[in-house]
């Protein structure tokens, strides 16, 4: 979405996908919702995506798929918490209401996670998306990121879109 003149905000997606097989085969909608397990936030989706409950750990984002998985993890970050938004359900009986998807949005936030940086995490479907948001003008932008990769050939696209400052 848009932000305000004195945001800067880079995007990283990876996956797209709406809905997904269940064990029998059929068709069902991807429910985001992150729930605490020990020390992160997951989601029950046959694609289990993780957040860390606090930074400064290994792995602040990890995304599996049977064998597959990706850990993605910002470096010299500060020891912030998480913050969750879950989607919530649609129980409205209203035409253009019912043919939206339930549960299909979540929000994980990293605020101050750099001095005067948020970064926040948005699920829609099996895709996510990383924004870089920059609260206050910095001396330099300089992102490093630690990307693990298990079973996965090593060629991620990254997208960065620049607004304001």
């Amino acid at each position: 979405g848009e932000k305000d003149d004195n945001t800067l905000v880079c995007g990283v997606t990876i996956f797209e996908n709406m809905n997904e097989k269940d064990e029998n085969g059929n068709w069902i909608d991807i429910d985001n919702s992150l729930t605490l397990s020990g020390s992160e936030y997951a989601t029950s989706n046959k694609q289990k995506i993780k957040f860390a409950n606090k930074s400064g750990s290994n792995g602040l984002i990890s995304i599996k798929d049977g064998e597959y998985k990706i850990d993605f993890t910002p470096l010299n970050t500060n020891k912030v918490s998480v913050e969750i938004e879950n989607p919530e359900g649609n129980n409205s009986r209203k035409f253009d209401d019912v043919k939206k998807l339930n549960k299909l949005v979540s929000k994980a936030t990293y605020k101050d996670i750099y001095s005067g940086i948020d970064l926040e995490y948005i699920l829609v479907g099996n895709n996510i998306k990383e924004n870089i948001i920059v609260k206050e003008k910095q001396s330099e932008y300089s992102f490093s990121f630690e990307i693990k990769l298990n079973k996965l050939i090593e060629d991620i696209c990254i997208f960065i879109q620049k607004k304001g400052i």
